[in-house]
Parts: C-alpha cells; structure tokens; sequence
C-alpha cells in the first residue's frame, strides 16, 4: 500500500506528485499529526493516513512546508534517523523467506536474477512483532518541497 499525493495547483515538477509506502508515511503524516493541529483539521488529520482523496488547501500546503522546514532546520529530524538507523541495524538477520536463503530469485520467466527483497545477501534483518518504520530526514525534506510547491494537494 502506498500514499500518493497529486499537487492542486502545481508550481513546478516537485509539486506535481509525492508517493510514499505505507511505512515511510506513518512517520511523516504522524509528526504533521502531533505538530500541525492548528493548521489543519482534525478530520483532515485523520484522513490524511486512509487513501481517500482527503485535499489539503494551497494555503495549508504553504503553512505544513513552512512548518517541516522549521523541523528541519533544527536537526530534529536528522537525528531520529539515526535513531531509527541504530534500531534497525540491532534487529537480528534471518534467512530471507522471498529467496529461502540463497540471495537468488526465479521469476515466472526463468531467469535467474537477485533477490529484490534481500539485495543478494540471502538474509534480511527480523524486526519481528515490532512496530518499526523506516524514516530518514530526506523523505521529510522531499514532502516539505512538494507541499511548498504543490498549490494544495489530495491524499490517495
């Protein structure tokens, strides 16, 4: 499942679509959520995690880029990737269940290629039951620019 964002009225390129998984998302539209109350309602908030075409005026896009920029510009999110980072690299590895271990798929079409889930390795990391999400500070850098550029924008 993945979020796609479709610019209202965009300005440039960048404004015109932002796409995310569902899992790069939730961390993204959770900090609008605890940080962007006064600048969006509480149902847009809540839509904006269900792919249900919620729109995000041009005035509110301009005020959540100004405000993401702010959070940036403090460092913030810098460091919660590397907290994230750190969490991720201390989850132990297992044999890659996509490949059974060998680092090798074979498609319907016969010919061998690397596993698109592990990159080859034959083992990923095993985040269990966890609730993990991957985040880095340029997937809020990329979403602060399509929502200053977008002209408003809708949730799908």
């Amino acid at each position: 499942m993945s979020f796609d964002l479709n610019g209202i009225e965009p300005k440039s390129k960048v404004g015109e679509y932002f796409r995310n998984s569902c899992w790069y998302w939730a961390d993204v539209w959770g900090y609008v959520c605890q940080n962007c109350q006064d600048i969006l309602s509480e149902y847009q908030l809540s839509e904006g995690c269900i792919n249900d075409g919620v729109e995000i005026t041009a005035k509110q896009a301009e005020l959540l880029a100004n405000r993401l920029f702010q959070w940036l510009e403090s460092g913030e999110p810098k460091k919660l990737e590397l907290q994230v980072r750190t969490e991720w690299d201390n989850f132990p590895l297992k044999a890659c269940g996509a490949c059974e271990g060998t680092g090798l798929m074979e498609p319907a079409d016969g010919e061998i290629s690397t596993c698109i889930i592990c990159g080859g390795k034959g083992e990923k990391h095993d985040t269990g039951d966890s609730n993990w999400k991957p985040f880095t500070e340029d997937n809020v850098k990329r979403f602060a620019e399509f929502c200053k550029d977008s002209g408003g924008f809708r949730i799908w």
